[in-house]
């Protein structure tokens, strides 16, 4: 999973549970566990051409 701030890449995990949510504010919502992947080749890379402009801050982009 990538953290991105303005289609850059900040941060990469990698995933090993996800589940709802229990906080009262984002019902329905996801949330996930992960481990933070050190040696990715990511971090800083410029993704905005792959989700271009909406509203929904969740893309699956199959790389």
């Amino acid at each position: 999973m990538l953290a991105i701030v303005n289609g850059i890449v900040e941060e990469v995990y990698n995933p090993v549970d996800r589940k709802h949510t229990e906080d009262p504010k984002h019902v329905g919502r996801y949330e996930f566990l992960g481990v933070e992947d050190e040696h990715t080749t990511y971090i800083g890379k410029d993704v905005s051409a792959f989700y271009g402009r909406s509203q929904n801050t969740v893309k699956f982009i199959n790389m």
